[in-house]
């Protein structure tokens, strides 16, 4: 029997059909084999209990296959967000270097103060490089000789 939160007394399942049973067909020898009806079927008590175990067991196991998905999901959500957060600070520490090279990019400097650009050694190494003018727009292209 069971209480429930508004003080009603409620028997269980199992104890209703075994009563209504009893009192429909009288007691017999062996309670095991007296008969449970459930809409069309016909269980005997033995059946009915072994019934219960396997879904009680069905409904632990999945309840435990729920909190594996769980902790599956969370652990997978964490990962996710670590790498969101690697891959943010890999895209700052890029956008960082871009503009550090441009600050200390000496070729950029010059031409932005309009001043004479002489090539440096390693330029002339490369073999080719460009100048625009930002007055008329042109482009000058120059290379160096190979030795």
């Amino acid at each position: 029997m069971q209480i429930d939160s508004f003080g009603n007394v409620r028997t269980d399942t199992m104890e209703l059909f075994v009563k209504k049973n009893k009192l429909a067909g009288g007691v017999s020898g062996q309670e095991d084999d007296s008969p449970i009806t459930l809409g069309k079927t016909t269980h005997t008590k033995k059946e009915w209990e072994e019934m219960m175990r396997r879904l009680d067991r069905y409904f632990e196991t999945v309840k435990e296959e729920q909190k594996i998905r769980a902790k599956k999901l969370k652990k997978q959500e964490e990962e996710e967000k670590f790498y969101a957060k690697q891959e943010w600070q890999a895209k700052e520490r890029q956008k960082r270097l871009l503009k550090e090279e441009d600050e200390h990019n000496t070729t950029k400097q010059l031409l932005a103060a309009k001043e004479r650009y002489m090539a440096t050694p390693e330029e002339l190494a490369e073999g080719e490089y460009e100048i625009s003018s930002r007055d008329t727009g042109a482009t000058y292209k120059f290379q160096s000789k190979k030795w």
